[in-house]
């Protein structure tokens, strides 16, 4: 029996809130502080910003390095691989004494910081194309040195590759960045914008994957961090979620992420 693929009318959306949340400020404007108050939510902690904040949270020292402990033999850090694996086994575990899809033991998992992340993405990018055939004689000490630029194709590869494979094992996943200062010539005026802290197109490859670009600020008289998603010309930020497009607004993670998705409608067929 064939099966046609081809829709005959719209699909209701499958979702209401955002797979991917990207939340960008200056520093110590308190975005990680935000990311502990969000219940259920694991901060995946490149540079110890959660050390003096009560929070669930794993300090991450590298991609694929060493488990380190303590004096006391509590952990102190540990690699991204490690955190992924034991999740993956525990969802396997899971599975095979249930049959059921396993539930991920973290709804949400924050990456604190993402400009962290592309330093340790570097050192391993570097290593995967020193054990490339393209890359055997390679000598220098980054991948970034390879003439006209190329070795930024291969940090992106390993970036994107290590987002992807963290939001399979949680249902949200929030990534947080610094904020940087670029100037833009346009009609021979330079404009300031104001972008998250990545390498080249990095930035705006990662924008791309994420379904709403929030940029954390304080405004006066306001108590608490404010969160814009406003698309404009000069600043990254935008939504994908209609309930959120266009909004400014005092940080509320019940407005960002809300309790109840929609049922899936599946398009009747020719």
């Amino acid at each position: 029996m064939s099966i046609s693929i081809l829709p005959t009318g719209k699909s209701a959306a499958t979702r209401v809130n955002p797979r991917i949340l990207l939340l960008y400020g200056p520093p110590k404007i308190g975005k990680t502080t935000l990311a502990a108050q969000l219940d259920g939510n694991l901060i995946l902690d490149f540079e110890r910003g959660t050390e003096m904040i009560e929070s669930l949270k794993i300090t991450i020292n590298s991609i694929s390095g060493p488990t380190l402990l303590k004096e006391d033999g509590t952990l102190d850090s540990t690699s991204l691989d490690s955190v992924y694996n034991e999740i993956l086994q525990k969802g396997i575990k899971e599975f095979e004494s249930t049959g059921k899809k396993p539930k991920p033991p973290y709804k949400y998992i924050t990456l604190d910081t993402i400009d962290k992340l592309e330093e340790h993405c570097e050192v391993v990018a570097t290593q995967k194309y020193r054990q490339s055939v393209i890359g055997k004689s390679f000598t220098g000490n980054s991948v970034l040195e390879l003439p006209n630029g190329g070795g930024y194709y291969y940090l992106r590869l390993e970036m994107v590759a290590q987002i992807e494979r963290i939001s399979t094992i949680c249902e949200n996943l929030i990534l947080i960045s610094h904020i940087k200062e670029k100037l833009l010539n346009k009609g021979g005026i330079e404009v300031s914008q104001q972008d998250i802290s990545l390498t080249g197109k990095l930035g705006s490859i990662i924008c791309a994957k994420a379904d709403v670009i929030g940029y954390i600020y304080r405004e006066p008289g306001k108590e608490g961090p404010m969160v814009s998603f406003q698309t404009m010309e000069n600043s990254t930020m935008g939504a994908r979620v209609a309930r959120l497009a266009g909004k400014r607004m005092s940080f509320d993670w019940n407005t960002i992420f809300i309790s109840e998705e929609p049922k899936r409608v599946t398009n009747s067929s020719l």
